[in-house]
């Protein structure tokens, strides 16, 4: 899972950089900010490098502190795709209006994510209790693989498809 999730990181967040996300103004009405790919890349960085640790963790039979990191899994996993959905997808479909093929793109672009956010929530609802189940520890280990593989590619359609659609609006 490693040698994956290293093939998609270009670049590690700055140190010391705010975390703070680019805002949006206007009451209701979203504008385009230049800088909310690289936040959103970031985010992409962090959940991908909770993976590791949580891999690493599990290699090191530390099964508490993995089921611990599955919950800040979660919630970075949330907080992404609300800020992804208020941010920019909000953005992407006032700016489409009127152009059938791309919001075409975006409406299915939400589908395939909600697919996989319910693949990740059958994985987080599974393993949520690991520490006390350390006979699915393998079956842990197996499926926190492919989640990655899943997140990684999920991350990399975002990265294509939809931070280039909404450059290309801005």
């Amino acid at each position: 899972m490693l040698q994956v999730m290293n093939r998609f990181q270009r670049s590690l967040p700055k140190p010391g950089r705010n975390e703070v996300y680019p805002a949006v103004r206007g009451g209701g009405d979203c504008r385009y900010n230049p800088e909310l790919v690289e936040f959103l890349h970031e985010d992409h960085l962090r959940i991908l490098g909770l993976l590791e640790e949580i891999e690493l963790l599990l290699n090191k039979d530390r099964l508490a502190s993995a089921g611990k990191l599955l919950s800040e899994l979660r919630y970075l996993l949330k907080t992404h795709q609300v800020r992804e959905d208020v941010r920019m997808v909000k953005y992407l479909e006032q700016r489409l209006l009127g152009d059938g093929a791309r919001l075409e793109r975006l409406r299915l672009f939400r589908v395939e994510r909600e697919r996989v956010n319910q693949e990740i929530d059958a994985f987080l609802r599974k393993y949520q209790s690991i520490a006390i189940q350390p006979g699915l520890k393998g079956l842990f280990r197996q499926e926190l693989g492919r989640l990655g593989d899943t997140l990684v590619a999920q991350f990399e359609r975002e990265e294509s498809e939809l931070h280039a659609l909404y450059r290309d609006a801005g």
